[in-house]
């Protein structure tokens, strides 16, 4: 190969220069006309150089010709075709007697039965050469004239055989009929001869001894044949042949011990005192087992002559098969046998399905008694040895015998005697097979092996190979004079046996085969020393800048890359993706030097017929470089590089489109994914959406509509989709990529997980996201106990849980998915991904949703450290600091809040310019915070630039507009201006309406906030009529907690009109409702059980009223804890209530409980604190504890006046001094209660 790399252009150039230069190319037996295409060597014509005939520029020349045989008309040209047919009645007379030792011309040639026992054979050659052979044995015993009429007579039953065998094929059914065929009993429903030659071979392979027919030769046959030319194609269980020839020693031994282990085999005649089947005679007998079969022509002995190292000549024999239909009946008889054809009861216990396995143990054996006194390394091996070197580990396999197979393909002198014996280029391709399958067999072991690890096996071999590819080396310097200092080499008269010698060339690509071996099977370490060796061997006999040095650092380059899906060090990740990088580089770097070599490229790529196919290799190999390091940007999340050399790649391939398609594809969607995760921006999607949508064409046109490579394609063009909030156009590409993965008859483990995830795509798409949690939930379990814990991948999987728990409103639960998501990228990927910053994000959103700010803030500020990093002033670094200003906004941060807003808006400004929808969504972001802070002028400016951008881009009917208009309207609520407010409400709800109708959310949402300032306004009667328009809407659109939450404010209207009753019925079934969607523990419970309480407290109805505020109590304990703000406020209101029934117990506990809650959480101090504290006091005095109810006074006193009441009330403030010196309990009871205010606190 390498030889064909660094020759190729001189081939051209001295083929170009002939002018008769074409070759002669012979195929035998074709059955593929795909096999033809890889001898079709057509050369662009050189214009400066064109032959006659050549009429027009740029038409191909024509290297070489082909001659085809072939049984398949179909591909043939007729015009160009030379049919042979059968054999004619007077020539298979003829083959008939020369097969049987007979004239051509012999009397016997012209008898009846002669003539009807070739019209029998069908005039098939095969079968008529077979009928020959055992005539020709039926003549040494009984005579011309009777073998003929005998063998006349045993075709006639072969005759009726074949017949029996039809009629037993008509009984079948289809499923039997197939697997007959595929056994080899029937080639071709057709075609009688194969069967006849069947037939023909089980009966000369049963000779009659004593009126008996024996099986002895045709089980000697069937095991033969399955030991030594049965083999197991790569592709498929289904069976394949061989024709090497075996030395006949090695066949003697083996069915001599055949013949020893099965002697039950041997009918009663056989067993007989004069048998020579026993022991005495047994060797004569084996022979005469070779000799009759080679007689039958079944076997072939072929003569070697071999020239030793000492110049003497060594004749041995060797064995072969005549014809592959001889090998397929030998595998018929191995086979287990029905109970209804003809074989004996016996043959049929004797054939199972160990066979194989037993046999090759048979062989094993046979050979270590035969050679036991053999070295594997001999100088002078005979053929028994050499075939062992060649074969032996595989016959170890297929005996089962694991253990010793790892010793032996683990010893130095098997590996030497393999080289010396096969060369190094066969002897190493040889090795690396029997250890790779080796390392599947250790791999699938079903029982438990004390051996070593897969790996450790594999490396350990590889080692040892690899010394003696190094000693070859050396030998070879040193047959060139070059000096060394070790001593481990052979004798300079060693040097001079060819196999004993590796050039440095072929030991750089023996050590590429060893090290992509490794590679394969995740053996990263050594691999990556092996492919060093191999640079530095080839680039010291070739140069750097060569293709194949080109192809090993690419290999090196995904190595690299590949490493850091199964190692976890973070630090290691890094280094490793820049040694990738960099080999890449490097590789690019070869391949563009190649391209300016080659001076008749660029004149050549501009003609209109394709590159030659040196240029065509060396731009596809380029091409693959840099669709690599694209693949290892993306790894790294450099979304930008990626893409641009997935664009070289594409521009490279893009040149040869009909040759390149598959790595189009490739390429296309190797793009996709980086738009897919560069910001998820709409650009970006679309961008996304259209490489898959491409690369799946290209698919389509080379591999049909429903191969399993398209499922991939339709896979993430339905993730796109979903990412783009088009639901509906996902689920027709996930319901493709699932009909093509399903057609699959038996799926990997990740094909089952694709499945899986896609299904549970499509149910939290259509609402069932119990259901797609469940399947999600089992694609974790499986990836973790049978493929491996791919982290990235189980990261993925859980992002999806946490999106889909989010759904639900579960959202503890979608913060510990997100959290698992979070370790497993940090992992896999490193602290400083994208990714990482993406699930931080996402869990950040979560935790605000939980009312966890603190932990919020924490998740967003690393999420925009690593953004700010990785992307500069970036879309994602907006959205983020975007985000820091909301959540600090909610945690009353606001200095931190303004801060963020300042720099979103900078940077939306930079991005996208003065008067970008970005930029307006900031603005009134900062507006609802301004408003928050009290600084109501300065709202309405934001609201107002942000109103007149919108405008002016959307126009005045748009819903962005509405959402200003309303916020405005709410800050000018909060001023307490009623009627400007009511006409930006107004504004809002006619442009509402306008672009959605009446019936929607966002209108009821608007009929509800203007009923709610009619109260304030106290325009009772018109906030009915608001508020039941609100309810009616949001009742008919289903959305249930927000008609509960309309109700409730109904009911606070008819509270206000002393309609108590009215106000019970609304906050009942508003209780009702919440209860129906949320369960009996959430806080909308508890706030609608607390406005029922006061209520009936207004009512006189204690007992229910309390009860009411004791289930809420435990509600907001249940939810939040003992400790918070709203179970204080709970705690105040039973409080209060017990205190005027006077249970001053009681009142004392809840109060106390009140204040002990305001205390750990340091909540700003206000009036209503106040009022408890004196409450507590008088409690105290009450109780007779003058101490302690002085310092609650003295305590109210202080932040009384501390938060400015004192000064808005100073007559208050001269009683509450006048309290703490009286002694009269009844003034200081009268003047608090009295002056005051001690009603019931509801909830705002």
């Amino acid at each position: 190969m390498t030889t064909y790399l660094s020759s190729r252009r001189k081939q051209q150039q001295q083929l170009d220069e002939k002018e008769d230069g074409k070759i002669l190319i012979v195929l035998d037996d074709v059955y593929c006309k795909e096999d033809l295409y890889w001898f079709q060597f057509d050369m662009p014509a050189d214009d400066s150089k064109k032959d006659e005939e050549d009429t027009e520029k740029g038409t191909k020349k024509i290297y070489c010709d082909i001659l085809t045989t072939t049984k398949l008309r179909s591909l043939t040209s007729s015009s160009r075709t030379i049919v042979t047919h059968l054999l004619s009645e007077k020539e298979s007379l003829s083959l008939l007697m020369t097969e049987a030792s007979l004239s051509r011309d012999h009397v016997a040639s012209t008898s009846d039965e002669a003539k009807d026992i070739v019209r029998k054979c069908a005039y098939h050659p095969l079968a008529v050469r077979s009928v020959g052979r055992w005539m020709g044995l039926k003549y040494e015993t009984a005579g011309v004239v009777n073998s003929v009429e005998e063998i006349h007579q045993d075709v006639y039953k072969c005759m009726q055989s074949v017949a029996s065998y039809e009629k037993d094929v008509n009984e079948l059914s289809q499923q039997q009929r197939i697997q007959r065929i595929r056994q080899g009993v029937k080639k071709n429903e057709e075609e009688k001869a194969p069967n006849l030659i069947y037939a023909i071979m089980n009966h000369s392979l049963s000779p009659a001894l004593d009126g008996k027919s024996t099986n002895l030769i045709k089980f000697c046959f069937a095991a033969f044949v399955t030991v030594f030319c049965k083999t197991t194609s790569p592709s498929s269980s289904r069976s394949c042949f061989s024709l090497i020839p075996i030395p006949t020693e090695t066949a003697y031994e083996f069915f001599q011990k055949i013949v020893e282990t099965e002697e039950r085999l041997l009918s009663e005649g056989e067993r007989a005192e004069d048998s020579f089947f026993q022991s005495s005679h047994r060797k004569d007998a084996i022979m005469l087992i070779t000799e009759a079969l080679a007689e039958l022509g079944v076997f072939h002995i072929i003569n070697q002559y071999n020239v030793q190292e000492d110049d003497t000549v060594k004749e041995e024999a060797f064995i072969q098969i005549n014809h592959d239909i001889q090998i397929e009946y030998g595998d018929y008889l191995s086979m287990p046998q029905p109970s209804s054809n003809s074989f004996s009861s016996v043959w049929k216990k004797l054939i199972n399905n160990d066979s194989e396995k037993k046999w090759n143990n048979t062989y094993v054996s046979s050979f270590y008694s035969l050679k036991q006194q053999c070295s594997w390394n001999d100088a002078n091996p005979d053929g028994s040895h050499v075939y062992a070197l060649s074969h032996m580990p595989t016959h170890m396999l297929r005996a089962k015998r694991i253990k010793e197979c790892c010793t032996l393909l683990r010893n130095e002198f098997f590996i030497r005697g393999r080289i010396y014996s096969m060369g190094f280029q066969e002897a190493v391709d040889q090795h690396v097979s029997d250890v790779e399958a080796l390392y599947e067999e250790m791999l699938n072991a079903t029982v438990q092996l004390d051996l070593d690890e897969p790996n450790d096996v594999m490396q350990d071999s590889y080692e040892k190979l690899a010394d003696a590819i190094k000693r070859g080396k050396k030998l070879h310097d040193l047959s060139n004079g070059v000096d060394f200092d070790e001593s481990d080499h052979s004798s300079a008269a060693a040097t001079t046996h060819e196999n004993r010698r590796c050039t440095g060339l072929l030991a750089g690509t023996l050590f590429h085969r060893l090290a992509y071996s490794l590679a394969q099977k995740n053996n990263w370490a050594p691999a990556i020393g092996l492919y060093r060796s191999s640079e530095n061997l080839i680039s010291s006999e070739l140069g750097e800048e060569t293709e194949i040095v080109a192809s090993i650092l690419y290999s090196m380059g995904w190595i690299f890359f590949e490493m850091d899906n199964y190692e976890k060090s973070v630090s290691a990740l890094k280094v490793r993706v820049k040694k990738s990088v960099s080999v890449l580089k490097d590789c690019v770097r070869i391949w563009n030097a190649l391209r300016i070599a080659d001076n008749s490229y660029d004149e050549t790529a501009t003609k209109s017929f394709p590159l030659t196919q040196v240029q065509f290799r060396q731009e596809l190999h380029k091409a693959r470089a840099l669709a690599k390091l694209g693949e290892v940007m993306e790894f790294m999340s450099e979304y930008e590089s990626a893409i641009e050399y997935y664009e070289k790649s594409f521009d490279i391939l893009k040149k040869e489109p009909n040759r390149n398609r598959m790595e189009m594809s490739m390429v296309l969607h190797g793009k996709g994914l980086a738009y897919y995760w560069k910001n998820g921006e709409k650009e970006d999607l679309e961008q996304a959406m259209k490489c898959f949508e491409q690369s799946l064409r290209f698919k389509q046109v080379i591999l049909g509509f429903s191969d399993i490579g398209l499922a991939s394609t339709y896979e993430q063009m339905g993730n796109v989709m979903v990412e783009m909030g088009e639901t509906s156009a996902a689920v027709p590409l996930y319901d493709e990529a699932l009909r093509i993965i399903k057609q699959v008859e038996l799926p990997t483990q990740e094909q089952e997980t694709d499945i899986m995830t896609m299904q549970g795509a499509l149910c939290c798409i259509n609402g069932y996201y119990d259901k797609g949690i469940s399947l999600y939930s089992k694609i974790t379990n499986i990836m973790k106990r049978k493929m491996g814990y791919q982290e990235e991948k189980v990261a993925c999987i859980f992002n999806l849980m946490a999106k889909a728990y989010e759904k639900i409103e579960e959202h503890r639960k979608a913060c510990k998915m997100y959290e698992e998501c979070l370790k497993l990228r940090k992992s896999a990927v490193g602290s400083d991904h994208l990714k990482v910053a993406s699930t931080l994000y996402d869990m950040a959103l979560m935790f605000h949703k939980r009312g966890k700010p603190t932990r919020a803030l924490a998740c967003l500020e690393e999420s925009r450290r690593i953004r700010i990093d990785r992307l500069g002033s970036s879309v994602p670094v907006a959205e983020t600091l975007q985000q820091l200003g909301n959540i600090s906004k909610f945690a009353a941060q606001y200095g931190a809040a303004i801060n963020f807003y300042e720099g979103a808006l900078a940077m939306r400004k930079e991005l996208h310019g003065e008067s970008h929808e970005s930029v307006a969504d900031v603005l009134q972001e900062m507006g609802d915070l301004m408003d928050d802070l009290g600084e109501y002028e300065t709202a309405m400016n934001k609201f107002g630039d942000c109103l007149y951008m919108r405008k002016r881009r959307l126009g005045e009917k748009h819903e962005d507009v509405a959402s200003v208009l309303y916020a405005m309207g709410f800050t000018l609520l909060n001023k307490e201006e009623y009627e400007r407010s009511m006409s930006f409400f107004e504004e809002a709800l006619t442009i509402r309406i306008d672009v959605f109708g009446v019936e929607h959310s966002l209108v009821g949402d608007t009929y509800n906030i203007m009923g709610f300032i009619e109260a304030k306004r106290e325009e009772l009667d018109k906030a009915l009529v608001f508020l039941m328009k609100a309810y009616q809407i949001r009742g008919n659109i289903g959305e249930t907690l927000k008609a509960s939450d309309t109700l409730k404010n109904i009911g606070n209207v008819h509270r206000e009109q002393c309609n108590l009753k009215e106000a019970v019925d609304c906050y009942e079934d508003s209780l009702r409702m919440r209860r129906s969607e949320l369960g009996d523990k959430h806080d909308k419970v508890a706030d609608a059980l607390i406005s029922l309480g006061t209520v009936r407290y207004d009512m006189s109805l204690h007992d229910s009223a309390m009860a009411n505020y004791k289930e809420a109590l435990e509600i907001r304990r249940d939810v939040y804890g003992d400790f918070d703000d709203r179970v204080a406020s709970v705690q105040q209101n039973i409080g209060i209530m017990q205190f005027r029934a006077g249970n001053l117990t009681e009142a004392k506990h809840h109060l106390d409980e009140f204040v002990k809650i305001r205390r750990v959480n340091k909540t700003k101090e206000s009036a209503d604190y106040v009022n408890i504290l004196f409450m507590i006091g008088n409690i105290n005095r009450i109780n007779g504890y003058d101490t302690q109810a002085k310092a609650a006074w003295s305590e109210a006193l202080e932040i009384f006046k501390h938060i400015g009441l004192a000064k808005e009330n100073p007559e208050l403030a001269r009683t509450l001094d006048n309290l703490l010196e009286s002694p009269d309990p009844a003034e200081k009871q009268n003047t608090v209660i009295g002056k005051i205010s001690v009603n019931l606190l509801g909830e705002k």
